[in-house]
């Protein structure tokens, strides 16, 4: 078979990936041959998507355009919005409530009103966080020391928010909401939450927020889904499928809700919890956000249909007005579309336990089979500097305040070197690895445009064993690409592979006699599979396929002539006096001319002629300011370790600042000893005792020490003043 035909879109397309319902790499076959069926969960649209939401939809993303581009299969890839849920329910009706208290408060007194208010709201706040954290502290597993752990936090954070607002006293109503809207909100929920349940109120909120998905996810280069779900416009299909599980036996009603029965589905040899086993009775539960717990025959047992409480928006069914508990939602869209089977069900490894494994039950309940998806695929969790990303813990970051630091490309390429069904951490480390390899994709592009911009071939075009050693090195890196490809998506490989390639022909084009059309094979190579991966899309600059952006060849032979004299001019300044002057010249023009017009030069330490590539502008000026900050900082550097340097000098200088012959005289001898002879060596003590033997063995062995010493330090230094000088110019240096 070809190389092309082991990367063809055939279901033997040898891909293995790691199935999260066996937890093994298993053969990638999808049901209906090339055709592959794709559902990944959504986010529940409430407030801003934070880097948790970019590794999952960012990993997707990738994995996608690999079986869609690279193996070419036929995808249909669905994706759902939760826009009602009790997280949208509360932020939205509390937005709506102090919206509404602002202009009340304005009304009935103003500040004095408001600030009453908010300091009752305080007290019950914290009560009911005390309250949370003594709950959580009663359980004894570890998803129950996770929670006391966030518990925790939370009830410090609003204790440290209450002492910082109190410090800075707040004097205006604008100011007493701002810092007191937590409390606030919790106040007006628990009083006036019962009044609100007008749809359009909840619909508002979760269409604010769907926009800024949507447009974060743009921002990052991610590919829409062929099928996009809300969970709102599938409220009658979702009571026909409960009604289906009911009459299935799998689902009883109780108080207005209905109840999946866990007991019941594992009596008919269904199997609850596939991807987290329980590992005791009545390990785990899922309480499903809040729902009615009355009338639950199994504490297992979830909600598929919560009865709606006063402030909540609710639909009509058959068991009383209420709406679709957190899980069903999922089962009933992608069966929509989908069917009763699905190749590919992606989500976040967070949503394991309850969400995933309360769907496969629902479905598998709705269709009486055992198998409603093939292949669970999970993205490992994201972690801030090591620690999860949680917002309960105030760490995480939003996916715009990361494009304010970043670009989406170094994001993409952060995610690429790391395995994608693994944690991972967003870390400063991880960010700058990224950033060198963006660096090296810009520089590579640029060489190879410049090296191959000629439309003819130069020299002779005979191999040599260079050209046919590049020519392995290509064949290795594509076999090497699609085996990572193949084994999981396994893209760190695969970009080691890249990279290595791309040094590699760096080296290859400074030596004589080079082949462009190598060049130019590769460089079309690594565009590709990068374009395949979403990291080089074929707008980008210098991205391979083309001559150097916006110049000809008379550009490149004027560009190239410019650099070859500044080359000379250096080469001449080195032997003259104003070297020192025209050498800042040619740093000029490198640093402050030529990047204005897209071009970067380079100097080779070797004595090497200079190396120049194109790029955009504003990443020449950018990589200039980081240059020169660099320096700086090196510069300082080096002035600190003269200043020190100097210092222990001073210090040798003032203990030898003292002549061999005055040694016994001065110091820590002065007054000790009567001397005499040349040397002034010690004779008597000052008493005129006589000296032991070994008082004079130690003074001969003191004064060798010392004459080491000046010999070392040097005569022409031996004042304190010449070590004053030495500490005053460096610190000046």
């Amino acid at each position: 078979m070809t190389w092309e035909g082991v990367r063809g879109g055939m279901s033997g397309s040898g891909l293995r990936v790691h199935n999260s319902l066996t937890n093994e790499n298993e053969v990638f076959v999808p049901a209906e041959g090339k055709q592959v069926k794709w559902y990944t969960c959504g986010p529940t649209v409430y407030d801003a998507c934070h880097m948790g939401h970019a590794r999952a939809y960012l990993t997707f993303d990738i994995l996608r355009r690999i079986v869609e581009d690279y193996l070419h299969y036929d995808v249909l890839f669905q994706v759902n919005i939760t826009d009602i849920d009790d997280k949208i329910i509360k932020r939205a009706r509390q937005n709506a409530l102090l919206e509404l208290f602002v202009e009340e408060g304005e009304a009935a007194g103003g500040l004095p009103y408001v600030q009453q208010y908010v300091a009752r709201g305080a007290l019950a706040l914290r009560a009911s966080l005390e309250a949370k954290v003594d709950a959580a502290a009663a359980g004894e597993d570890e998803a129950d020391a996770e929670a006391l752990e966030e518990e925790r936090y939370k009830l410090a954070a609003y204790q440290q928010h209450l002492i910082e607002a109190e410090e800075r006293e707040a004097r205006t109503l604008e100011e007493v909401v701002a810092q007191g809207a937590e409390a606030l909100a919790f106040s007006l929920e628990v009083e006036r939450g019962h009044v609100l349940n007008a749809h359009d109120v909840f619909e508002a909120h979760a269409r604010k927020y769907e926009g800024d998905f949507f447009e974060d996810m743009d921002r990052l280069g991610i590919r829409r889904p062929d099928v996009v779900t809300r969970v709102t416009e599938f409220v009658p299909e979702i009571v026909a499928y409960i009604a289906r599980i009911m009459s299935n036996g799998y689902a009883y009603a109780s108080s207005g809700s209905v109840y999946f029965d866990t007991e019941a589905f594992h009596g008919a040899g269904h199997t609850y919890r596939k991807l987290v086993p329980s590992t005791a009775a009545g390990g785990a539960v899922d309480i499903d956000g809040g729902a009615n717990e009355l009338g639950k025959r199994n504490t297992r047992d979830f909600a598929l249909w919560k009865a709606s409480k006063e402030g909540e928006p609710a639909w009509a069914s058959p068991w009383g007005d209420g709406r679709p508990g957190w899980h069903i939602e999922c089962s009933v869209m992608a069966s929509d579309v989908l069917g009763a089977h699905m190749d590919i069900h992606g989500g976040g490894l967070d949503l394991k336990f309850p969400h995933h494994d309360n769907e496969l039950a629902q479905s598998e309940a709705h269709y009486n089979c055992h198998e409603w998806v093939k292949y669970f695929l999970h993205a490992g969790h994201l972690h801030i500097k090591g620690l999860k990303m949680s917002k309960s813990l105030k760490n995480f970051i939003t996916i715009r305040q990361a494009l304010e630091e970043h670009t989406p490309r170094q994001l993409r390429l952060m995610f690429l070197l790391q395995a994608w069904d693994k944690g991972m951490n967003y870390s400063d480390q991880a960010i700058e690895e990224a950033k060198s390899k963006e660096s090296s994709l810009r520089n590579f592009f640029s060489l190879v445009n410049v090296t191959c911009s000629s439309p003819g071939l130069v020299g002779s075009q005979g191999w040599t064993e260079e050209d046919r050693a590049m020519q392995s090195m290509i064949a290795g890196t594509q076999d090497a690409v699609h085996n990572g490809f193949l084994d999981n998506f396994n893209t760190p490989a695969s970009m080691t592979a890249i990279f290595r390639l791309i040094s590699e022909v760096n080296k290859y084009v400074t030596r004589p006699g080079f082949k462009s059309l190598l060049v130019r094979k590769a460089a079309d190579y690594i565009a590709k599979i990068f374009s395949v991966l979403g990291v080089v899309v074929p707008s980008d600059e210098g991205a391979g396929g083309g001559g150097a952006e916006g110049s000809g060849e008379e550009s490149v032979k004027l560009v190239g002539a410019l650099v070859g004299f500044r080359d000379r001019v250096r080469a001449a300044a080195r032997g003259a006096v104003p070297a020192a002057g025209v050498l800042a010249e040619c740093d000029f023009l490198r640093d402050d001319v030529l990047p204005d017009l897209g071009i970067r030069v380079e100097d080779k330490s070797d004595g090497a002629p200079s190396q120049w590539t194109r790029d955009n502008p504003k990443v020449l000026k950018q990589e200039i300011v980081e240059m020169r900050a660099q320096k700086e900082a090196a510069a300082r550097l080096k002035s600190q370790r003269a200043v020190d340097a100097a210092a222990k000098q001073a210090t040798k200088l003032c203990g030898v600042s003292v002549a061999a012959t005055d040694y016994f005289l001065r110091g820590v001898h002065e007054g000790k000893w009567q001397v005499g002879g040349e040397n002034n060596l010690p004779v008597a003590l000052a008493d005129g005792s006589e000296l032991t033997k070994g008082q004079v063995k130690s003074n001969l062995k003191d004064l060798a020490n010392y004459s080491k010493s000046v010999q070392k330090v040097g005569a022409d230094v031996f004042n304190e003043r010449h070590a004053l000088d030495v500490i005053d110019k460096a610190s000046h240096s």
